[in-house]
């Protein structure tokens, strides 16, 4: 059985089949949108993925935000990437946004996102340095400690 452009990109969940019965102009504007998703152009469908995955995350749906981060790095994307582009909606759109993004991206074991590149400071003084200049130390700064260390280092590197 062939899965359509709509059912790859969407699935094949209820909700899609009232959607797709609604009117022809309704499916066809669904079917276009999930070829654009699934097709090559100038993003890869992994980089679309993430791209909707962060504007879930932006709308505060945190299982769509999960649901599409899977799929984002089921189509390729690497865990680092997901990291970096949840550390980035960090800057722009906030914690709870970023953290959204964050806790969707699963953690196998002691990867090697968990290490910080050298010669660059160590967690610790680097949460030093926020605790000193905020008084406390943010959220934001732990999060990123804990889940995209390289991107606490750029963070710390903007800041200091």
């Amino acid at each position: 059985m062939t899965v359509s452009y709509t059912e790859a990109a969407f699935g094949n969940d209820g909700w899609l089949k009232q959607l797709e019965n609604f009117s022809s102009e309704t499916k066809t504007s669904g079917s276009t949108v999930a070829e654009f998703l699934m097709s090559g152009s100038a993003l890869a469908p992994c980089e679309k993925f993430l791209f909707v995955s962060a504007i879930s995350a932006v709308k505060g749906r945190g299982e769509d935000t999960a649901v599409w981060m899977g799929r984002a790095l089921a189509a390729g994307l690497q865990s680092d990437a997901a990291r970096h582009g949840a550390a980035l909606m960090l800057l722009s759109r906030g914690l709870h946004v970023s953290r959204l993004m964050m806790e969707s991206i699963p953690t196998i074991g002691n990867e090697a996102h968990n290490t910080l590149v050298a010669p660059s400071p160590s967690r610790d003084e680097i949460f030093q340095y926020f605790t000193r200049v905020f008084g406390e130390l943010p959220a934001r700064v732990s999060l990123l400690g804990e889940h995209a260390p390289s991107a606490l280092v750029y963070y710390h590197l903007l800041r200091s």
